[in-house]
């Protein structure tokens, strides 16, 4: 059905397997499309275009297309339908107009909502959070400012997308199998923190985090993997991403992202792709790694936990201090009641990192009353596993001993240590292993335990019961595998 007409309603029609599409409007204005049951449509299911505008497309029920609803330099508006089972739900291609979306149910195949175009007037469009993909929420931010978006503040998240924003922060969200991943669009000094965008896949280059004329934009701690592609970016300068892990995606990164239905054309954008030397760049599961030496320039004998080389993406982007394993950041309460990050690089799972208190008989390592961090790590058996540890020396005082399993392991201490920070190196085989970092415990610090164990224990209950401080009284064993 092709349409070049105005103000007529299409309503209470069956229409199964067309073979291009279901209804189309082509510069159509006014017209209801009300009500319809489009299953097998071959390439869409209801299509408008050519500047059609105030139309209402609304309680339709739209399958087994591939595009279940496209929308192209259209605006109009789009209520109540039910989109199951298409390749995308909706598209909107380079729409020249507001297009209101409100209660549409999307589940899809590949993807949920697709948004393009050339300019910031193609984003600008009205989805509220009465749209749910895959039963979770839709969240599309236009024209905000300092905002906070946190499963806390906007739960269930199911598709999010923030467009002409300044100073958003996107922290903790897990955007697993949305299908559609992050789109951040002419947006500027955003972060983007602790953001799982994984399981993204599709036949278009599409579905990890995209950026669309975004600058300035802030992108750490997040697992960007399993994805079509894990970073698109479209004339997007001077975003800064490290911390990151880039897992199993089939193309890490697209600097020169022209359109989800194009190949790469247009020009590179340019990116900054570590934090410099200690702190390090990204983890990048596609790359052969070499750690042999360490320092600014790679050219000091022991390894570091960075790779020897660095990682290129294409001709204006790349790593320069690429990790050799996942950055892990812990937030850990001193007994001073403030927040200290205790951050690892490993090749290892490292969890359940904790500062401890030991409250048994004095050992060889561990006097009563004495703080030290536990963690623990696993790995494949009879492979070879590292962690270089970052910690704040306010937390706990400098000189440390390392023990794998309560046997102490060779440490290194790396030349990057500060005044603030000390970064210890070591490596063991891999099984499960508890880790125990105790740092000097001078004499002076020991003898007036012993005679305040009971004041100390009544502390320690209540701040374990504040921060989950962890306080160990089991006997202390060497001998203990």
């Amino acid at each position: 059905m092709v349409l070049f007409l105005s103000s007529v309603n299409i309503s209470d029609n069956i229409i199964l397997n067309a073979t291009t599409a279901g209804i189309i409007g082509y510069a159509s204005s006014n017209i209801t499309i009300y009500q319809n049951f489009v299953n097998n449509c071959g390439w869409m299911g209801i299509h408008l275009d050519g500047n059609s505008a105030n139309c209402n497309i609304t309680d339709n029920t739209i399958m087994n297309t591939i595009e279940g609803i496209e929308i192209e330099k259209s605006a109009n508006i789009v209520a109540v339908n039910q989109l199951v089972n298409n390749n995308v739900s909706v598209v909107l291609n380079d729409c020249n107009g507001l297009n209101t979306f409100r209660e549409n149910n999307m589940t899809s195949d590949w993807y949920n909502i697709i948004v393009w175009g050339s300019t910031l007037n193609a984003f600008m469009q009205d989805f509220d959070t009465t749209n749910i993909v895959n039963g979770k929420t839709v969240y599309y931010f236009t024209s905000a400012h300092n905002l906070l978006i946190n499963p806390s503040s906007y739960p269930n998240i199911g598709y999010l997308a923030i467009v002409n924003c300044t100073n958003a922060t996107v922290k903790d969200v897990d955007l697993s199998l949305n299908r559609d991943g992050l789109i951040l669009a002419q947006s500027t000094n955003c972060s983007i923190l602790n953001v799982t965008i994984n399981g993204n896949r599709g036949p278009l280059l599409y579905g990890g985090l995209t950026l669309f004329n975004s600058s300035n934009n802030i992108i750490v701690n997040s697992l960007i993997s399993n994805n079509t592609v894990g970073v698109c970016a479209y004339k997007s300068n001077g975003n800064t991403f490290y911390h990151n892990a880039f897992v199993n995606n089939s193309i890490n990164v697209i600097s020169n992202f022209t359109s989800p239905f194009s190949q790469p054309s247009s020009s590179l954008s340019k990116n900054i792709w570590d934090n410099g030397y200690p702190s390090g760049g990204n983890y990048w599961s596609n790359y052969c790694r070499v750690d042999l030496y360490g320092g600014p320039h790679q050219n000091e004998t022991g390894s570091d936990g960075i790779c020897d080389s660095f990682y290129k993406i294409d001709e204006d982007n790349q790593d320069k201090y690429p990790l050799m394993g996942i950055f892990y950041d812990f937030e850990v309460v001193g007994l001073d009641d403030k927040i200290y990050h205790v951050q690892v690089i490993s090749n290892s799972t490292v969890s359940e990192l904790n500062l401890a208190v030991w409250l048994s008989s004095p050992n060889e390592y561990l006097q009563p009353g004495q703080e030290f961090l536990l963690f623990y790590v696993e790995g494949e058996n009879a492979t070879s596993g590292f962690c270089r540890v970052t910690i704040p020396k306010d937390l706990l005082n400098d000189s440390y001993i390392v023990l794998v399993d309560c046997k102490e392991v060779p440490t290194r201490q790396l030349d990057a240590s500060n005044n603030t920070h000390a970064y210890l190196y070591f490596i063991y085989n891999h099984t499960k292993h508890e880790v125990i970092i105790i740092p000097e415990f001078t004499l002076t610090q020991i003898l007036p335990l012993f005679f305040t164990t009971t004041v100390i224990i009544v502390i320690s209950a209540q701040v374990k019961a504040k921060h989950q401080v962890k306080f160990l009284q089991v006997p202390y064993s060497q001998d203990q595998n």
